[in-house]
């Protein structure tokens, strides 16, 4: 008997179906919930998707992964024109200052390559005159700032016996940590540009704490043979700051080094120096002990400056001067912005008279005459010394900090 298609079709619907089996009441609520959100889904065809339009006012942002592109550079940069390259610093770094270091940093490092560019390939990586003289504004915007920032020192006798006793120390992050507020120096002149000479320009009282400084770390174009070296003081003898300098420099050597390469590997154990070794002075910096040592030191030296003690230099060309600034500017303002009260009641010349020092050889210092370390005030972990004052005497007690 034969069958139709029709009948056919409907026999084999009803055994490829099969029958659904009861669910429990639970099983049902859930299935009826996910039917329901799947109307809500959409389905998107297989094949390549296009991104949907912006809105009208959306601004699109181009991200310049830096870290990639500098590497990228340095292995093919003549895959790159200067102008490229000075383009993508502009995009990346927001901030001026950090394009025009940045820039820096990459000519030095293609400078150094086995294969370095040509000479006229690398000048003109930098970014326009017209920059640069928006760099030059904004810094004296903050040096103007920090002039406004007035800090007081009520302690200012008991920060510079600290330092004393440290410059007598063998340690070299005692003598790193006396020459900041004792001589005003910059840390890359204490570890590597300053330097010295005993022959003066002029005939100054206590002469033995003044030296004549022949290099700076930050100086314009000198216009006179005279200015080539500064009669400067320091809060201690010469023959002392000449001898933390030598232990300091042994101890951390950077004569090969580029200023910006001492700065990056080690300003900041320099920085924890300080704080470690001044606690009585919150917030202390390299900078802070430049600003105190003018100030300080223009209440011992400002009246015999530049003539012998016939003429009062002011504070502001007193700083400018000792600190190395080529011209006076309003720069000079933000270091003379400290005031130190009470005024300094400590009879310097006398205390540093009677500083000595413990060698760590067997060889002496001629000049100076040398104690066992029982002796010394720093040697031991904590010492006692009597500095005379020009009214009464200080006992001043220290403790050896650890570094």
């Amino acid at each position: 008997m034969g069958i139709s298609t029709e009948t056919a079709m409907k026999q084999l619907r009803t055994i490829t179906v099969p029958r659904k089996l009861p669910q429990p009441p639970g099983q049902v609520k859930k299935r009826r919930v996910q039917e329901a959100s799947s109307k809500n889904v959409i389905t998107i065809p297989m094949g390549k998707l296009k991104e949907p339009p912006l809105p009208a006012n959306t601004r699109t942002i181009k991200v310049v992964d830096m870290k990639e592109t500098r590497r990228e550079i340095l292995s093919n940069w003549r895959g790159f024109t200067s102008m490229q390259i000075v383009q993508l610093h502009r995009m990346h770094y927001t901030n001026l200052r950090s394009a025009a270091v940045m820039l820096s940093r990459l000519k030095q490092e293609l400078g150094q390559q086995d294969d370095p560019p040509n000479e006229d390939y690398l000048p003109k990586l930098a970014l326009a005159k017209k920059e640069y003289n928006e760099i030059r504004q904004m810094n004296k915007d903050v040096r103007k700032r920090g002039a406004m920032d007035v800090v007081t020192v009520s302690n200012a006798d008991s920060i510079v016996l600290q330092a004393l006793q440290y410059v007598t120390s063998s340690d070299p992050n005692l003598l790193f940590a006396s020459l900041c507020p004792l001589t005003g120096l910059r840390p890359i002149e204490i570890a590597k540009m300053a330097l010295f000479q005993t022959k003066l320009n002029n005939k100054q009282e206590h002469q033995s704490w003044w030296a004549c400084q022949t290099r700076f770390a930050k100086r314009g174009t000198m216009k006179s043979k005279y200015n080539e070296c500064r009669d400067r003081p320091f809060l201690a003898p010469y023959w002392l700051i000449e001898r933390a300098l030598h232990l300091v420099r042994k101890r951390w050597p950077c004569k090969d080094l580029t200023n910006k390469e001492i700065s990056r590997k080690h300003s900041t154990h320099w920085h924890k120096i300080l704080v470690k070794a001044f606690p009585q002075l919150p917030g202390i910096t390299a900078r802070l002990c430049r600003r105190f040592f003018a100030v300080y030191s223009h209440h011992f030296f400002g009246k015999n400056m530049f003539v012998g003690g016939e003429s009062q230099a002011s504070l502001n060309s007193y700083a400018s001067w000792v600190l190395g600034h080529a011209t006076l500017e309003d720069q000079v303002i933000a270091y003379s912005s400290l005031v130190i009260r009470p005024m300094p009641k400590l009879n310097l010349f006398e205390a540093g008279k009677n500083l000595k020092v413990s060698e760590p050889a067997a060889t002496t210092n001629p000049n100076t005459s040398a104690v066992s370390s029982t002796d010394h005030p720093v040697a031991e972990q904590t010492g006692q010394m009597s500095v005379p004052t020009r009214n009464m005497v200080l006992n001043f007690s220290i403790t050896k900090p650890d570094l």
